[in-house]
């Protein structure tokens, strides 16, 4: 591809600082840091002036991992050895989805279904801070996380909010002395090799399929009153699940539409013209005729 380029930053001191601290730490507990596998490479230069005007957040640029060419903003590069390395535990539950596919519902049924139903607690604590999102870091570049800051520097507790969500989860998740419950939307290859090994499990649909599989077991009455609490438009109307947190001190834009949306798909129809499906489907075809990807025909 021409004017690829490897980003600078791949070079930085920041990563650099990361790296070595982060060998340090794992000589100390007698680990050996595994090499991150995949070249990371930039972005076509005019391709990514055309992503940042869309993609306003992101300020440094956008990038491409391995031959399968994974796309991530610059807040990746610093991140992608971080994650590899992660260091996963038997009793981890992982909800590993593609984006906008029901992650958040599933993730407020695994985890009062490991926690025995506790409606209290997943109502006071929101579920950013129940079960983190592993590289949610990687999408808030530093010069937009000094805009949330500023806009949020009146309000101690939302500045408090705002550095906590700059921490990355894995640092967050490495001090955790109970069980973890982590989201992620990276690819396995990008995960830890040892994730599935160690028996972390893979979620699976369904309220009694997933409470026997974290080996709970409810009457029929507690599944009933959490399957209503998981109804769409229950669910839609929480604000534990729904990013009020985020919100509140501007991460997320209130006045649109929220973050839990229809909970059905197809709802791009209700947006595209012809004109424009046609103008997808022929960009879709056009980008993808040199890969081997394909996608099923649903009628």
């Amino acid at each position: 591809m021409s004017g690829v380029t490897v980003l600078n930053i791949l070079e930085s001191s920041l990563l650099n600082e990361e790296t070595n601290n982060n060998n340090n730490n794992n000589v100390k507990q007698g680990k050996k840091r595994l090499k991150f596998p995949y070249d990371i490479i930039g972005v076509d230069e005019e391709v990514n002036k055309e992503l940042l005007k869309d993609f306003t957040g992101e300020k440094t640029g956008f990038v491409q991992v391995g031959p399968k060419k994974w796309f991530f903003p610059s807040g990746y590069v610093k991140e992608a050895e971080n994650y590899y390395n992660f260091e996963p535990r038997p009793d981890d539950v992982w909800v590993v989805t593609y984006p906008r596919s029901g992650t958040t519902w599933s993730q407020e049924m695994v985890w009062l279904l490991a926690n025995n139903l506790d409606y209290e607690r997943a109502e006071k604590v929101p579920l950013v801070d129940r079960f983190p999102f592993l590289e949610f870091t990687s999408f808030i570049h530093d010069e937009t996380l000094k805009e949330f800051v500023e806009e949020n520097k009146h309000c101690p507790e939302n500045l408090e909010m705002v550095k906590n969500t700059a921490t990355p989860a894995w640092k967050l998740l490495q001090a955790w002395k109970q069980r973890r419950f982590i989201k992620t939307h990276l690819p396995f290859d990008l995960l830890p090799p040892n994730l599935l090994k160690l028996g972390c499990k893979k979620l699976r649909s369904g309220i009694e399929k997933v409470s026997t599989f974290l080996n709970q077991e409810y009457s029929k009455n507690e599944l009933d009153i959490l399957e209503e609490h998981l109804k769409f438009d229950n669910f839609q109307n929480n604000k534990s699940v729904n990013m009020d947190v985020y919100k509140r001190v501007g991460i997320l834009k209130s006045g649109e539409q929220g973050f839990i949306r229809k909970g059905k798909s197809g709802g791009w129809k209700d947006y595209f013209t012809q004109e424009l499906n046609k103008k997808a489907d022929k960009w879709i075809e056009e980008n993808l005729k040199t890969t081997d990807l394909t996608f099923p025909q649903i009628k």
